[in-house]
């Protein structure tokens, strides 16, 4: 499943994060099988103990909070979820899941509550046990934990949760965007209907993507490094016009030869260089490997990312934009992986792959 950038940058940048820390210890009211005693010890005399979570101010306009947690208790582990409710049936409801807990273990996870849910609910367990709350808190979250909840929830395929879960997201864009991918995915030519929606973007989302990099104060710049030898004259024209058309244009286009003895081949790398000053050639005397080019080829770059690209690959047009929104969305990122599918001859594309290596990042001390 691809996780989508620039909802992911959209997501980020109408949240609101004010600009102080706050941490709030959560007030609650026991429910179901579980019991409260006087001194704060609890127990669960069934399968089904419950933490009525009471309605809280979020210190921030962001809907996006850091819940925590940590119990002591005489188990081994417990399996906590949580669950929003957006009425009083609690038929309609978005169910969290965290992972197996141990005593004295602090968990804190991002998650995303709505201006409009009706309630929260807490569950600690699904056995009889006793066990004592130590903390039980919201607080403030960040740009990265925001971002690796959303691609949870997409990476967990359950859509009709994710499209709940983000029920009063304040951008409408990001919501028509969970509707669609939903749709895609479950049609019979779930990927032929892909490539539909998504494959060309429209003129609005191109405009919405231009104003989101324009507000960037450091562009990233990127250097794509390919290697040629004895490609077809068809194959090297798509690939390399594929690079140029981008409409993300902060670039280099790094190209090594491979020492090629098709003379069209330096033929038209010479051409586009004499044409695009972002492209820069190095031809080397023997022929070493595809390797030992691409080493070539990562010597010349001067961009903070490289992006690895072989001579019969095609990028669509906004591949560059979108790892650009993805560097925003993760600027801690060191690795940037990007989906992939084949194309024939006949320019159908099938065999997507989901996901490769497509950019790493320039370390510190160079490479």
């Amino acid at each position: 499943m691809q996780i989508d950038p620039i909802a992911i940058a959209l997501a980020l940048l109408s949240a609101d994060f004010g600009e102080s820390n706050w941490h709030l210890t959560l007030d609650f009211s026991p429910d179901g099988d579980l019991r409260m005693f006087s001194d704060g010890q609890m127990e669960s005399t069934g399968t089904d103990p419950q933490l009525f979570i009471h309605k809280f101010d979020r210190g921030t306009r962001s809907n996006w909070i850091k819940f925590g947690f940590e119990f002591d208790g005489d188990v081994s582990f417990f399996y906590p979820k949580l669950y929003v409710f957006f009425d009083d049936s609690e038929k309609d409801f978005c169910e969290i899941d965290f992972p197996r807990v141990l005593p004295n273990q602090l968990i804190c996870k991002t998650i995303y509550i709505p201006n409009d849910y009706f309630r929260i609910r807490f569950d600690p367990c699904e056995f009889p046990c006793e066990f004592r709350i130590k903390q039980l808190f919201v607080c403030k979250s960040d740009w990265a934990d925001i971002r690796d909840d959303i691609e949870s929830r997409f990476d967990d395929r359950d859509y009709e949760n994710v499209r709940k879960s983000f029920s009063s997201f304040a951008n409408p864009l990001f919501k028509d965007m969970l509707l669609k991918e939903h749709r895609a995915t479950n049609n019979q030519d779930s990927y032929g209907t892909w490539r539909e929606t998504f494959s060309v973007l429209s003129q609005k989302k191109m405009r919405e993507i231009e104003t989101i990099l324009t507000g960037i104060h450091q562009r990233p710049m990127f250097s794509v490094v390919m290697s040629t030898y004895n490609t077809s004259e068809g194959f090297l024209i798509d690939a390399i016009e594929s690079v140029l058309c981008q409409n993300y244009d902060n670039f280099e286009f790094c190209i090594v030869d491979d020492a090629s003895t098709s003379s069209h081949v330096r033929r038209l790398l010479d051409h586009y260089a004499a044409k695009d000053s972002r492209v820069r050639l190095h031809y080397r005397d023997s022929n070493g490997n595809i390797s030992t080019a691409t080493n070539d080829g990562i010597r010349m770059t001067k961009g903070e990312w490289i992006v690895f690209f072989d001579h019969d690959d095609i990028l669509a047009k906004h591949a560059l934009a979108f790892v650009a929104l993805a560097i925003v969305a993760s600027p801690k990122a060191e690795f940037i992986y990007s989906d992939e599918d084949k194309v024939n001859e006949l320019n159908e594309y099938f065999h997507p792959f989901f996901v490769t290596t497509q950019g790493v990042r320039r370390s510190a001390e160079g490479c």
